[in-house]
């Protein structure tokens, strides 16, 4: 079965199609994967507005921090996501202390995220040209 944009909660240029409690709701990892992955490359960009002090995200650990500011299994769970997908160890090990003083009951599509694997995948052009889109 292949994965459309209907289930990755991202559509064909990289906008989210869907909110993160939606994806929540949708019981699959890879859209909650997806949505983590889409927030993750808007800090790498400076696209993800931080409206408390009216400008972008530095970077992904100042995101990090002000998720770990939010209280509620919906950051919970973003932060879970991103410890399981970032490359950068010291931050997934930060958020996973943080987590783990938190009484959040994470879903299954959120807790076996990290079970996910990819058995095929193809990469396409971004159409503004700038980048690659990976069809899994």
């Amino acid at each position: 079965m292949g994965v459309t944009a209907r289930h990755t909660g991202v559509d064909g240029h990289g906008r989210a199609t869907i909110s993160l409690q939606e994806a929540l709701a949708s019981g699959e990892p890879v859209t909650m994967a997806n949505y983590a992955s889409y927030m993750m490359g808007y800090v790498r960009d400076g696209r993800l507005w931080d409206k408390a002090n009216g400008r972008a995200f530095p970077d992904l650990a100042h995101f990090v921090d002000r998720l770990m500011d939010s209280p509620g299994s919906d950051a919970a769970a973003l932060l879970h996501c991103i410890a399981t997908l970032t490359a950068d160890e010291a931050l997934a090990q930060y958020i996973r202390a943080e987590l783990s003083t938190r009484d959040a009951v994470l879903p299954t599509s959120v807790t076996r995220l990290g079970e996910l694997h990819i058995a095929r995948a193809w990469v396409k052009p971004d159409p503004d040209g700038l980048g690659d889109q990976w069809v899994l």
